[in-house]
């Protein structure tokens, strides 16, 4: 190849890769506001040409239909959608209704063996990147512009449901009071909000987004984020596991019997936490840990400070304290390496890390 086109080739695609890194660092840093078209042109954040009056926007079809229908009982919901987000209300009957583009057409739905199924089969994901924020328009009055395409799902609040499977591909969700044996929420592509779950088992994922949950109670509560802040606060389960690939974890009033706590690329920080056993791994980024930290207690840290605040006295641990570069700060008492003792107490602290300071502070 010629020196000169080799060059350049080298140049595209070092600046493919910066572009690549830069896209990445806009949607981390909130860029990730919905496009809509209308007459006026082509607007982000806001789907009326931001304040001004149009007709509205101009989707895939260029048409929008509802539906509602009251359904059968049904005991369990499981959804599975690519574009259309999806609404459960607790109220007085079974029904369904919703918006939907009749270019991607209508939402399918059937209830199987106490199932409510509700899926989404037409549409290509290059088109989904056009209104994620559909109104209903047609003049600029105001009747209709409240409607946003989706789905909403109503069942009894006094209904018992064994399990509330939700997935979609990209999406904002909020759910609020929902209690089942079973509740699984899959989000591939945006923020994910959960409040006033209960549930034996409860499993959050999300693929590229914020993910927060609050007021969550149950045996068994699964949370993993690839990329994107993850939030837990006054949660109450008795084994808990948190993973985050890229992105900060704070846990704020969270009791558990059992705790996993693994991140690759953030800080982790948690208050007034209340464990009887808790693993931590974070492979870069600061640990900082206040509570009550009973059990078993086992931190690992590759890169970055590891702060311990165990809320009892220093008489009912045993603690085994190694840093490979950094130092090691218990009390008045500081060292380059390590810190050991055997009190023959019933909790264990032990704290390893390859590069960073530790600190670790007990009640008087």
């Amino acid at each position: 190849m010629d020196k000169s086109l080799k060059g350049i080739a080298i140049t595209a695609a070092a600046m493919v890769a910066v572009g690549l890194l830069l896209a990445g660092a806009g949607y981390a840093a909130g860029g990730n506001q919905p496009i809509s078209i209308d007459k006026t042109g082509v607007h982000v954040g806001k789907g009326w040409g931001n304040g001004s009056k149009a007709d509205g926007p101009i989707t895939r079809s260029g048409k929008l239909e509802s539906f509602e229908e009251e359904l059968a009982p049904f005991n369990s919901i499981k959804t599975d959608m690519n574009l259309y987000p999806v609404e459960l209300i607790a109220g007085d009957k079974y029904a369904i209704e919703g918006v939907y583009d009749t270019g991607y057409g209508k939402p399918e739905y059937s209830i199987e063996d106490g199932v409510l199924v509700v899926q989404e089969r037409n549409g290509s994901f290059f088109n989904k990147g056009i209104d994620l924020s559909i109104h209903i328009g047609g003049s600029d009055s105001d009747s209709g512009r409240g409607s946003i395409v989706g789905v909403k799902i109503y069942y009894p609040k006094d209904s018992e449901l064994k399990e509330v499977r939700i997935k979609a591909a990209m999406a904002d969700m909020s759910f609020d009071g929902i209690t089942a044996e079973t509740v699984e929420f899959n989000n591939g592509l945006g923020r994910l909000e959960l409040s006033n779950i209960s549930a034996n088992k409860i499993k959050a994922f999300v693929g590229s987004g914020d993910c927060s949950l609050s007021g969550v109670k149950g045996d068994f509560l699964d949370v993993t984020n690839n990329l994107g802040e993850t939030s837990l606060k006054n949660v109450e389960v008795n084994q808990l596991e948190a993973k985050a690939l890229s992105g900060d974890l704070f846990l704020s009033g969270v009791t558990t019997e059992q705790g996993v706590l693994k991140l690759s690329l953030g800080m982790l920080t948690a208050e007034n936490l209340n464990t009887k056993g808790l693993k931590v791994e974070n492979k870069s980024g600061d640990i900082d840990l206040s509570g009550i930290l009973l059990g078993d207690t086992d931190i690992t840290s590759n890169l970055g400070t590891v702060s311990v605040s165990l809320g009892a006295a220093e008489s009912q641990f045993n603690y085994d304290l190694k840093t490979s570069l950094g130092e090691v700060t218990l009390g008045d008492n500081e060292s380059s390496g390590s810190i050991q003792a055997k009190n023959g107490a019933t909790n264990n602290l032990k704290v390893s890390a390859s590069l960073g300071d530790i600190q670790v502070a007990f009640d008087q």
